[in-house]
């Protein structure tokens, strides 16, 4: 049995999407400290919201649609090319109003933007989720070379550019986020290409009510998840001072590193678990998650052993937090877990309970943060990993109920 799992695809493909990851994303994060070495505080805090509202934002514009395009791509006698076509028109659709209540969202939380800014992270998202629909794409038809060449792509022309923005003297924040867009641009642009996409739009309208019925709770979820994180960053940054928040920035920086394996696991899993399931092979799902569970474990324990140097190379004018490590880290780890327990729902198109689970989730946070009157970092995460591993429960829980009574 173990060695059909080595043997399997999941597993060639999450090396290479772990490969890929540390490449691109390595790169962003090498540039990192030239980031927090240039520019001030206030600067840094707006970047990186700026860059946790715009994963809000491309979730509400892409609304599921990538996940139902990848539910219809698993039937290889349905009309690929115009349910690309028909992805890019339902995603342009929703873009609009998603883009006006992006605006509202910034406004409210008082993060002021000039005109040009905010003009360049409109083109940004719209760049990115090119990106994203061409690498989902890839990754549902199981063409592992076009996401591993698209996911660097960007990673290294965003990364590049920012580099040579801090050699020339210019970094700023408007010009970082210029260097982000232009390197989404050059990827989509790429993306575009190797994908061969071509525009036909017939049949549009049957095939996009085909894409919203499985898209719409899929959206819900994606957009409750995407909702968490800047949702978290907002309260720990109106609740703290700059210091502390650009402390809890790059103790998350470093954090990240321990994401890209879970990344990959995150790209490879589902859609090759989906067909294990399909064939009736349960025991081979619960077999994967078993051993993703036990190396992420692995990883993360190592991984929190030398967070310390990692964290040193990032930034010496703060200070290292075991404590806060500790909980970023689990908390990814507990996120990881869930992912992997929600393939089974995905499968039996139980959409709702994800949603359901997840905006549980984001209620009960909003709630104790505005009651609780917590004003540490450490307090936030606290909540989070408290409140994640109570979803972790309750998805295992379900999860073995599922597997006992599914037949083929």
């Amino acid at each position: 049995m173990f060695k059909r799992v080595l043997e399997n695809k999941l597993f060639a493909d999450t090396v290479w999407y772990t490969l890929s990851i540390v490449f691109a994303r390595g790169l962003s994060l090498i540039v990192f400290p030239l980031l927090v070495k240039t520019l001030n505080e206030p600067d840094l805090l707006r970047y990186d919201l700026a860059l946790a509202n715009i994963v809000l934002v491309m979730s509400a514009c892409i609304f599921g649609v990538d996940s139902a395009v990848g539910r219809l791509l698993k039937n290889k006698e349905i009309d690929r090319v115009g349910i690309l076509n028909a992805s890019y028109v339902m995603i342009v659709l929703q873009s609009i109003p998603s883009l006006i209540i992006f605006f509202i969202y910034i406004h409210i939380f008082e993060f002021e933007l000039a005109w040009y800014d905010q003009c360049v992270l409109v083109t940004l998202i719209y760049c990115l989720l090119v990106v994203n629909q061409a690498t989902n794409t890839a990754k549902w038809l199981l063409e592992r070379s076009k996401v591993v060449k698209i996911q660097v792509t960007l990673g290294v022309a965003q990364s590049l550019l920012l580099l040579l923005a801090f050699v020339f003297g210019v970094l700023s924040f408007s010009v970082a986020i210029a260097a982000q867009m232009t390197g989404a641009f050059i990827a989509a642009v790429y993306s575009c290409k190797l994908l061969q996409t071509k525009i036909r739009f017939c049949n549009l309208i049957q095939i996009m009510k085909s894409l919203f019925r499985n898209s719409f709770f899929l959206g819900l979820n994606t957009f409750i998840v995407a909702l968490y994180v800047p949702l978290e960053k907002n309260f720990i940054f109106s609740a703290v001072n700059e210091v502390a928040a650009a402390s809890y920035i790059i103790h998350f920086k470093v954090g990240t590193l321990f994401t890209f394996g879970m990344s990959a696991f995150q790209m490879s899993f589902t859609p090759n678990v989906i067909d294990n399931l399909r064939n009736g092979q349960k025991l081979q799902y619960v077999v994967y998650i078993l051993l993703v569970i036990l190396i992420s474990s692995v990883t993360a324990i190592l991984y929190f052993l030398m967070a310390s140097y990692v964290f040193r190379y990032f930034s010496t004018d703060h200070t290292y937090s075991y404590y806060t490590m500790s909980l970023i880290l689990s908390i990814q780890l507990v996120i990881l877990i869930c992912s992997l327990l929600e393939s089974i729902y995905v499968f039996h198109e139980k959409y709702r309970i994800i949603f359901f689970l997840n905006f549980a989730l984001v209620v009960t946070f909003v709630v104790v943060c505005l009651m609780a009157n917590m004003n540490s970092v450490n307090a936030f995460l606290a909540v989070a990993a408290i409140l994640l591993v109570t979803k972790l429960i309750i998805m295992a829980v379900a999860n073995i109920w599922y597997l006992s009574n599914y037949t083929q």
